[in-house]
């Protein structure tokens, strides 16, 4: 599965650097394989935003935005508008470039909350890939899929082996009880 944000797919141009994201060309030749789906990991919300006192960030789609020049919070109206917007706006451009509307979501930086996941819901997502390590069993019924991050550009390769042998044995890396 390949995450995609969409405004970046958008606003793609070839470049040079180590960080350049899909066309839609690569996009659509990926999902005709058969062997990549497509999903989204928001249209224009994989970005910090300021959400409290003292410039204190969260991620945009989960968070309301705080105005620290008048001390006030984005309304409640505000942020189902532009959340709903974003969800929205990414389904409906994975559906131009596969034809198929994406029904998982990969939220950015891992920052969800009970709203974001309600309006999700609402949006047709079904599926809510975190950033909670772990595994996901055969017969889950959740809605919520743990990960093995292996991505991070920080993360040494003795790390995500740690990570491996702690969710192969159903162990979480901080567990004071490493017994099973």
């Amino acid at each position: 599965v390949n995450f995609v944000i969409t405004s970046r797919v958008e606003s793609y141009s070839p470049s040079s650097n180590d960080f350049n994201p899909l066309s839609k060309n690569e996009i659509n030749e990926m999902y005709d394989s058969g062997i990549i789906d497509i999903q989204s990991h928001s249209h224009e919300g994989h970005d910090y935003v300021v959400i409290g006192p003292e410039n204190k960030m969260g991620g945009k789609l989960a968070y309301k935005i705080y105005n620290p020049k008048d001390n006030t919070y984005e309304t409640d109206e505000s942020i189902v508008k532009r959340v709903t917007e974003d969800l929205n706006t990414s389904r409906r451009l994975i559906y131009e470039y596969t034809g198929t509307y994406p029904d998982m979501i990969c939220f950015p930086f891992g920052n969800y909350n009970k709203r974001l996941v309600e309006l999700s819901k609402k949006c047709g997502y079904k599926y809510f890939i975190t950033t909670a390590i772990g595994y996901n069993k055969y017969n889950s019924k959740s809605k919520y899929v743990l990960r093995i991050r292996s991505g991070d550009s920080n993360l040494t390769s003795e790390k995500l082996f740690k990570n491996i042998v702690y969710c192969a044995n159903d162990i979480k890396p901080n567990s004071t009880n490493n017994k099973k």
